[in-house]
């Protein structure tokens, strides 16, 4: 007697061909007619094409009541690396640095039109505009004091920060020195008032790019949700009395919702889980990490703090899942030969690379104009340089 074993299709035989194993291990080989087993195979087709259409049924039909979310922007972004040769972008190799230049037309990102609120009012779109300049190397002395200053200095128990004896006035006093005072000395304006985001106090400072972003953000939000009531909580704050100075880097800021006439910190048991997400999700664009909630004075209320560290910084974190730490301490491997070349969410192309302090002064090696980098110090031991290549001709 034969037993069949198994059923090949052997690509190596012709068409139909099977092999019908004995129990005694010889095989014998035939050819049966081709009519059953097309038949056979376009059965199973016709099986697996029912099976397909009852699963995408099945699928569409898991949810009939879905929850309306707010849309995100993409996160996959490019990251490349490496040392340019030519960062003048004449091709001829005879630059002095290594700082890369991307040669192209400067990028203007203009955002859709939002929806107007379901508050009223309107909405001013957020519209960046890159003035084209030649991208020139050149050089730069920073002080070793300036190792303290800048967007991205990390302030922990180990770390700390300290404004200038000198600088620390309290928010009413602030209030009463002019524009260009607070813009020299330091570095700090006025939150503007808004129809959109709603403040407890208008004496409310920031430092001078992070205002201006948290004000893109909140616009940003209300033009995405409809709602007006979340608020900026706190700024720079000095108590005299305590001789305590809270925020005084104007780089934090803490968000509130105004909900029934009443305050509540900014989380997910206080508001719309979709637009707390919106803000995990998208402060990024606006320069903003989300640095986790902590408990008040009185250890009952939690706010949502923010702290902002520049849009290609705050975008590279979020996208790898990143700690701040974490971050400074990855950028420390990409020196001046090794820039680190990353896109944003509007398709703008940043290169960052790190630079050790030096004793005294620090010669740092720059591409372009002062409006196309920003240096800051990381608080330990050295420099971060972020060049925006967009304003490059």
């Amino acid at each position: 007697m034969t037993v069949i074993y198994e059923l090949y299709i052997l690509p190596r035989f012709k068409k139909g061909t099977v092999i019908i194993m004995s129990d005694n291990g010889n095989g014998n080989i035939y050819k049966p007619k081709s009519g059953p087993i097309v038949m056979a195979a376009l059965l199973m087709l016709i099986l697996v094409a029912v099976i397909i259409v009852i699963t995408l049924l099945l699928t569409g039909r898991r949810d009939d009541n879905p929850v309306t979310t707010i849309p995100v922007t993409t996160k996959p972004s490019a990251v490349t690396t490496g040392k340019v040769t030519d960062p003048a972008g004449t091709g001829s190799g005879s630059a002095t640095t290594n700082v890369p230049v991307t040669s192209g037309n400067p990028t203007t990102t203009t955002r859709t039109n939002p929806p107007t609120p379901s508050t009223g009012g309107e909405i001013t779109t957020t519209t960046r505009h890159y003035t084209p300049v030649d991208p020139v190397a050149g050089s730069v002395e920073v002080p070793k004091d300036d190792v303290g200053k800048g967007s991205l200095i990390v302030i922990d128990e180990l770390h700390s920060y300290k404004m200038p004896v000198a600088k620390l006035i309290t928010r009413s006093a602030m209030s009463n020195l002019t524009a260009q005072k607070l813009l020299s000395d330091y570095n700090f304006v006025r939150v503007p008032s808004s129809d959109f985001y709603i403040r407890k106090s208008s004496n409310l400072f920031l430092d001078a790019d992070a205002a201006k972003e948290f004000v893109n953000m909140m616009n940003a939000f209300a033009a995405a949700t409809g709602n007006t009531d979340v608020r900026l909580r706190n700024a720079y704050y000095y108590d005299k009395d305590e001789e305590v100075c809270y925020n005084s880097t104007g780089l934090y800021i803490d968000l509130e919702i105004l909900k029934d006439q009443k305050i509540y910190p900014l989380n997910y048991e206080t508001m719309r889980a979709d637009y707390y997400d919106w803000f995990i999700e998208n402060a990024c664009n606006y320069g903003f990490i989300h640095v986790g909630e902590g408990k008040s004075s009185t250890g009952q209320d939690v706010y949502s703090s923010f702290r902002y560290v520049g849009i290609p910084h705050a975008t590279y974190m979020h996208d790898n899942d990143m700690e701040f730490d974490a971050y400074l301490a990855m950028l420390k491997e990409h020196p001046i030969e090794k820039v680190l070349t990353f896109t944003d969410h509007d398709g703008v192309a940043w290169q960052i690379y790190y630079v050790k302090a030096e004793a005294d002064k620090t010669t740092i090696q720059v591409t372009g104009t002062a409006e196309c980098y920003r240096i800051s110090g990381n608080n330990t031991d050295g420099f971060i340089v972020t060049v925006n290549t967009a304003y490059f001709k």
